[in-house]
């Protein structure tokens, strides 16, 4: 098969995938970008990123409400089957979605924890920020206000931070602070995510308070955690994956290391424990091949 994008004589773009999909023929479409693509040129990803947006073009869209809680995403394989009706020949595709595989191959490095937490933040503070200069939405005295919320919120990243500082003090070299930044970042990122679902949850006893939260809970809560936990598990195995391909010859090709790599993780319980399915070779030896 041919890497490189091909015209039918009408000008359109066409590459090696579009007959499967027209198909719905899912199996195929995973053997071809896990197994037959990496066999040309890995680095390339425009027929990838040609495909992940071809499928997220076909797998319907749905809204999903929950009082005033309001999430747009596309169909998942585990929804029921009356969602699925008229559609049950893409649930294949919307596991392609689900998995996040695809997406994983077209970047060319998982965000790390640090890198996740960092952005997590930044947004967070930055809609705290535009709620500091609103007016306040209810009266009374001002130690319950909206901005003295934001300032206690501000006040305990300003705490985080110095936790960060002083954990970090004790690292005796550069690997061992680069462990202690993620860990940290992981931990202070899913107590975050822990702390709005905690809020979110208790506001369901209370409309008038959940629909104050509307706004945060759509902008950093929804998408942002299923996009968040995606990534986590895309980033768990691929640390999986340079841990036991470090302990391995150098004299090995890239496939021989990506077949031995997966038979290792299959037996791996850190990944059977956190629920991360284990990748296939084909995207095993393509992240190899990439550092």
């Amino acid at each position: 098969m041919k890497q490189s994008p091909k015209t039918n004589g009408k000008t359109e773009v066409v590459f090696d995938w579009e007959e499967f999909v027209d198909n719905n023929d899912w199996d195929k479409v995973v053997d071809w970008w896990e197994t037959s693509y990496y066999f040309t040129d890995p680095g390339n990803t425009t027929a990838l990123e040609a495909l992940l947006a071809r499928i997220q073009e076909i797998v319907p869209k749905i809204t999903v409400r929950n009082g005033t809680e309001v999430l747009e995403r596309w169909l998942e394989p585990g929804d029921p089957p009356e969602r699925w009706k008229g559609y049950e020949c893409l649930r294949g595709a919307a596991q392609i979605l689900s998995m996040g595989e695809l997406e994983a191959a077209i970047l060319s490095a998982i965000p790390t924890p640090l890198e996740e937490w960092d952005e997590f933040r930044g947004a967070a503070k930055a809609e705290l920020e535009q709620l500091r200069g609103e007016p306040e939405p209810t009266e009374g005295d001002e130690s319950l206000s909206r901005v003295a919320h934001v300032n206690e919120a501000f006040l305990s990243f300003e705490k985080m931070e110095f936790a960060e500082r002083f954990l970090l003090h004790g690292a005796t070299d550069d690997d061992e602070e680069r462990v202690l930044k993620e860990t940290a970042a992981e931990l202070a990122h899913c107590a975050f995510l822990a702390g709005l679902h905690c809020q979110i949850a208790l506001g369901k006893s209370n409309e008038a308070l959940a629909a104050t939260k509307k706004r945060m809970a759509a902008n950093v809560v929804g998408n942002t955690f299923k996009n968040y936990e995606k990534k986590q598990n895309a980033a768990l195995w691929r640390r999986e994956v340079t841990r036991i391909a470090q302990n391995l010859s150098d004299n090995l090709s890239v496939s021989n290391k990506a077949k031995i790599v997966r038979t290792k993780l299959m037996a791996s319980s850190e990944l059977e424990e956190a629920v991360v399915r284990v990748p296939a070779v084909g995207t095993i030896r393509n992240f190899l091949g990439k550092n």
